[in-house]
């Protein structure tokens, strides 16, 4: 992506400086005519700058049960690139975080991380092409983040029908 390569001053004053060819408009005109470029300039920007459209927030079941007072919502269905998890009250576990997969044929792709602690947590993720088609969501506690498939306890889960 690539920021407008001029400003409204800039416009602006070029505008003004050809202002005796211009005496029909006015200066209100001509700012009206500088932000309506400037709008229409950021309405082309890339899609990955805009605000993603996401799903209806879900509540995820838990199947732990330290973390049965926890509360997990996803906001992500298949075929989305992006995702939202939100998560309160979780159990804070020393050396510990949890790990997000999107889980198609037993397959585990890892997408996000949430750390363990007394605050709420907001993560949002992006989905990797081979994943956009996921059957389910699992969160796994780990002992260290980044893990490249499960090794921990799964603690949250989700099908999506």
């Amino acid at each position: 992506t690539q920021e407008p390569s001029l400003t409204a001053t800039q416009i602006l004053s070029r505008l003004a400086s050809r202002e005796h060819t211009l005496k029909v408009i006015s200066r209100r005109q001509i700012a009206g005519v500088a932000i309506a470029l400037m709008l229409s300039s950021l309405a082309l920007l890339s899609p990955s700058l805009q605000k993603p459209i996401l799903p209806a927030p879900v509540q995820m079941a838990a199947t732990s049960l330290p973390f049965a007072s926890s509360r997990v919502m996803v906001e992500w269905s298949p075929g989305h690139k992006m995702g939202k998890i939100f998560a309160s009250q979780l159990k804070v576990i020393p050396n510990s975080v949890l790990e997000v997969w999107l889980i198609k044929d037993r397959k585990h792709v890892p997408v996000a991380i949430i750390p363990l602690s007394s605050h709420d947590e907001t993560v949002m993720f992006a989905v990797p092409k081979k994943a956009r088609n996921a059957e389910a969501i699992g969160i796994t506690l780990e002992h260290s983040p980044n893990m490249p498939k499960p090794t921990g306890p799964r603690v949250f889960y989700h099908k999506f029908h």
